[in-house]
């Protein structure tokens, strides 16, 4: 389903450079964020993975090798948070 993350992104960029208020300007900023926080939880974990010799996936921070779903949304979910905040320290208003 690429479309959402995509979506998502076209979405929040829009809503980030043309908002009037400030907090549009930060929900575009947190539907940016969503798709770039995931995809630094994939990059993250591929590459800690490849650095460690190993041949799967390892969930940063949380799960190591064995990843359950509290583990992966609880690591995705602070990838969002770091995106977030780059992106709000990148993009200042």
């Amino acid at each position: 389903m690429p479309g959402l993350p995509v979506a998502l992104f076209v979405l929040g960029v829009a809503l980030t450079f043309r908002a009037r208020t400030t907090g549009t300007h930060r929900f575009g900023l947190t539907l940016v964020s969503i798709p770039v926080g995931v995809a630094l939880y994939a990059m993250v974990g591929v590459a800690t993975a490849a650095a460690r010799g190993a041949g799967h996936f390892y969930s940063v921070p949380f799960g190591g090798y064995r990843v359950d779903d509290a583990a992966m949304f609880g690591s995705m979910g602070i990838g969002v948070v770091i995106a977030w905040l780059g992106l709000n320290a990148i993009v200042r208003r």
